[in-house]
């Protein structure tokens, strides 16, 4: 229903940057640097050789961001 009233299905990378301002870049990729049972970091990539570090825990069966 959502497809035929115009909605997209959103791809999990298109949800990690929020707030009001534009991301500051497009992302490219993603790679896991360090990952244990219950926490990892993850480094994100822009197409204009960006990179980020974004640290994640393991809830409930799924990996969420971390806010500090």
């Amino acid at each position: 229903a959502a497809e035929q009233a115009g909605h997209r299905k959103l791809a999990p990378s298109e949800l990690i940057a929020a707030g009001w301002s534009a991301p500051r870049y497009e992302l490219d990729g993603a790679r896991v640097v360090r990952r244990d049972p219950a926490h990892a970091t993850v480094e994100t990539r822009g197409r204009r050789g960006e990179r980020e570090q974004v640290d994640v825990v393991r809830e409930d069966g799924a990996w969420k961001v971390e806010l500090q």
